[in-house]
This record gives structure tokens, C-alpha cells and sequence, in this order.
């Protein structure tokens, strides 16, 4: 597989500067078309318990208002968007290119943002979201992206990263999430100037088979084990990453019986709130 379309849902009536930044840093290194996904909400299914008691002339004044500020705020956001295209000399375009070179396009519907991320995120190879923190709503976009829409996601941290996938971290605990995700991410291992495979001594099983495997794909890898200790698993990935000055750290995902419950156990738990790189992740 290779990396043609990237999807940015936008979370806000704004852009999130980080996450355009280092999505444009990825679409620049696989040569891709960035997506940018913005949705307006119905102003009929968010103003129902609002209106209440109103006569239905009183309803439709609040709903023709509502439309009238969700079509100006986002107008607000496309021209921002539109400056962002031209500060980085990004060619927007709205179908498929003739040449392999970077470009932007801009689509915006009005619904539900989960439905419309579900629906486009099918339809790309890679999806950039931030790093929600502990605030629920990104967090709940971000279990959408990753555990309806079949795709690979880019978890980004507040700190924007003009680089991105050239030097790279596999988070490997000999689980099939984590072959599965490094699988995902071999377009972006075969472009890396440095790969290395991060394992705890104790879940170390196949680490050197998957150097093996890595170079029938042409990728150069090798492996850090290290001793947990007293830090935990998804604290010391992100401190080895940082030694070895990644701008992205590869792992597994998975849900359990409850959505909050998310993501390879208490490791992403904790890169959900504190990753300060950009993390690849796929269910």
C-alpha cells in the first residue's frame, strides 16, 4: 500500500495548526493529497429540547439563524484553510491528480462529524487527528477514527513537527496489534532514515525476526531492549523515542468491552495524554 490520501477532520470551528502542519510534513514525504474535512452541525437534530414550547415560526427563526452563523463560521475556516494552502504553495485541487506532487482539497457537508469521519476515512489511506489529552469529545473522534474507519491514524501532540516518518520507533511486544500496525506503517518504514524496534526484555519474543522481516521489505532496522523497571511501558517508549530523536513512534491498538477502555491497554492510555511526538496507531 502506499500513502496517496490523508484525511484531516477538523474537531472545532478551526483549524488545529499542529495537526495541518504535520499532516502537510506528511503529505510532502509520501508525496499525497490532503483532505480537509470539515463538518457543520444540523442545526435540526442540535435544537430540538431548545425550541421547546416555541410555535414552529418561532423554530425555524432559530434554525435559519443557526444556519446562517455555522455558514458564516465556516466560511471563516475555508479562507483560513485557503491561506494555509497558499503560505505553503499547496495547489488545491478537487479531483485526482495527473502528477505525484503534494495537494489540498477542502470538503465540507452538514450532519454529524462522526458519520461524515466514519464515511471519508474509508475512503483514505492515513487520517491525522490531535492528541485529545483528557478531553472527551477529541477522544471520542479519535476511537471513531481508529476503531470504525478501518484506517491507520496519526495521533499528533501539541508541538507541530515539519518533519515527520524519518526517523521512526515500533513499539513490539510480540502481540498480532503490534505486527499488524508495523504492517500498516510499512510505507512509511520504507522512507525512514532510521527504524528502530523497541521492546521490554520481557516481551522481547520476535524482535530480531522482525529485523528479519522488515528487510525483505528493504527497511534497515534494529532493536532496543529496555527494562521497564518502575516507569511504565507507554513512559518509556516515549522516553526511548525522544533519545533516539523520533518523529514517530509505531503501535498496536485494540478495544476492550468499553470504548474509554482503549488502545493497548494502559501504553496508549498514557500516550492519549502525554505522547509529545506523533504516534501511528491502527486497530
Amino acid at each position: 500500500m502506499t500513502i496517496k490520501k490523508i484525511l484531516v477532520p477538523l474537531d472545532g470551528n478551526q483549524l488545529n495548526q499542529p495537526v495541518l502542519d504535520t499532516a502537510l510534513a506528511g503529505a510532502r514525504r509520501f508525496q499525497a493529497h490532503l483532505e480537509v474535512l470539515y463538518v457543520r452541525p444540523d442545526p435540526r437534530e442540535m435544537l430540538p429540547y431548545a425550541t421547546l414550547g416555541m410555535s414552529d415560526t418561532m423554530k425555524q427563526t432559530v434554525i435559519d439563524a443557526a444556519q446562517r452563523s455555522g455558514a458564516e463560521i465556516a466560511k471563516q475556516v475555508h479562507e483560513a484553510f485557503e491561506q494555509f494552502c497558499r503560505d505553503n504553495k499547496l495547489p488545491l485541487i478537487d479531483k485526482p491528480p495527473v502528477s505525484d506532487k503534494p495537494s489540498a482539497s477542502w470538503y465540507e457537508e452538514t450532519g454529524h462529524p462522526g458519520e461524515a469521519l466514519i464515511r471519508r476515512g474509508r475512503l483514505s489511506d492515513l487520517i491525522f487527528l490531535a492528541r485529545p489529552g483528557k478531553e472527551r469529545s477529541a477522544a471520542e473522534t479519535l476511537e471513531t477514527a481508529l476503531l470504525e474507519t478501518g484506517r491507520p491514524l496519526v495521533m499528533v501532540p501539541p508541538k507541530a513537527y515539519k518533519c515527520i516518518a524519518s526517523r521512526i520507533t515500533l513499539g513490539w511486544n510480540a502481540s498480532a496489534e503490534a505486527a499488524r500496525a508495523i504492517s500498516r506503517a510499512l510505507p512509511c518504514l520504507s522512507s525512514a532514515e532510521a527504524v528502530t524496534v523497541l521492546a521490554s526484555r520481557k516481551r522481547a519474543a520476535g524482535a530480531e525476526e522482525l529485523v528479519e522481516y522488515l528487510a525483505w521489505h528493504d527497511v534497515k532496522a534494529v532493536v532496543k531492549i529496555f527494562n521497564l523497571g518502575s516507569r511504565s511501558a507507554g513512559e518509556t517508549l516515549l522516553e526511548e523515542s525522544r533519545k533516539l530523536k523520533a518523529d514517530l513512534l509505531v503501535i498496536g491498538g485494540y478495544s476492550h468491552t468499553r470504548a474509554r477502555e482503549l488502545l493497548f491497554g494502559g501504553v496508549t492510555s498514557h500516550l492519549l495524554e502525554a505522547a509529545d511526538i506523533p504516534v501511528f496507531m491502527t486497530h
